[in-house]
């Protein structure tokens, strides 16, 4: 089971199974059972136990976190699907067969229709694919904007506009 990667603004961590917003006895943050039974908690305040999971003697609190929804693409959409071998493509989703299984262009009237073995994923965009490289540019999370675009300019990841050249 995969759960949210966010909950009520709040980062989840690894293996959280449940939440609890706090009530005056038991602090704020996530909670999770090991395979041996015993509790772990991870708080969200500023104890110095905090933001890290701690092993306790107290039984799991709070709301079970719900379960992440898997992507549902839309007729048009640029998919990347992954078969759980690795080797990831990109291709149009088309729509379901018969089977309610999605069915996906490859290309030159190849459609494919998957089975469950394939993880899909909304392909990123050309916008999202430069953002990102542009922040793996920082040097530091703390770099300021004005080093940032004038490395990527001196790269030629930027570009004036003809009419304001």
């Amino acid at each position: 089971m995969k759960t949210v990667k966010t909950y009520k603004g709040h980062d989840v961590p690894e293996d959280a199974q449940r939440y609890h917003d706090g009530d005056g006895i038991q602090r704020e943050g996530f909670w999770k059972e090991d395979e041996n039974g015993y509790s772990h908690f991870y708080g969200l305040g500023d104890h110095a136990t905090d933001h890290k999971w701690v092993i306790t003697l107290s039984t799991m609190v709070g709301e079970k976190l719900p379960e992440e929804k898997p992507y549902t693409p839309e007729v048009g959409d640029m998919c990347k699907i992954t078969a759980k071998t690795g080797n990831p493509r990109e291709a149009f989703f088309v729509g379901v067969d018969e089977n309610d299984k999605p069915v996906f262009s490859l290309g030159l009237e190849v459609y494919w229709a998957l089975d469950d073995t394939w993880e899909i994923t909304k392909a990123k965009t050309e916008c999202e694919v430069v953002v990102e490289w542009a922040e793996s540019q920082r040097y530091d999370k703390d770099d300021d904007l004005l080093g940032l675009l004038t490395r990527l300019y001196d790269l030629g990841a930027l570009k004036l506009p003809e009419d304001k050249q």
